[in-house]
């Protein structure tokens, strides 16, 4: 398969991902009356912070010029099904683990605001962040194979940074 292809799929997978979890907060908060839609709206923010890099590396990489120069020299390359198939089950598997620990502990739970009832929603939220901001190592790894390195760093090949380093070093 070719890597540009696995690109497209593996960007497709993680936008309707984050569109889930952005869609899923605000349904609980129009839907759960013990949910403040605010707190909703938090939620959505909040796990918008972590999965917006990961988009905003596929983005860049097909929309600045000097990564677009980076992809159209990686034309050729080939990834095994094998890479392909790994990097989409760590991604959706990931997923699936915290989208599931998000039903069970946000959606289907019954919030007790009182401090010696229960956990609010704001703190299981906060808890089930912590644990993807704790995996996500995984999800992001297929990312960074896919989109090579510098590109997942947010270095751009032919940075003037690091052409101005290269430059000194080879004066020397």
């Amino acid at each position: 398969m070719k890597i540009n292809t696995a690109r497209v799929i593996l960007f497709g997978i993680w936008f309707v991902i984050f569109v889930s979890y952005v869609v899923l907060f605000m349904l609980v908060g129009r839907f759960n009356p013990q949910v403040d839609p605010k707190q909703a709206r938090e939620a959505s923010w909040r796990v918008s912070y972590i999965l917006a890099p990961v988009l905003t590396a596929f983005f860049s990489f097909w929309f600045i010029p000097s990564f677009h120069q980076y992809q159209l020299s990686d034309d050729h390359v080939l990834i095994t099904k094998t890479q392909f198939w790994v990097a989409t089950l760590a991604t959706l598997g990931f997923h699936s683990v915290i989208f599931l620990n998000l039903i069970i502990n946000v959606v289907m739970r019954e919030f007790a605001f009182s401090p010696d009832r229960g956990e609010s929603f704001s703190e299981i939220v906060d808890d089930s962040l912590k644990l993807m901001l704790f995996l996500s190592s995984i999800a992001v790894m297929p990312v960074g194979f896919l989109l090579g390195r510098d590109v997942a760093m947010g270095n751009v090949p032919g940075d003037s940074a690091q052409s101005t380093k290269q430059k000194k070093t080879s004066k020397s």
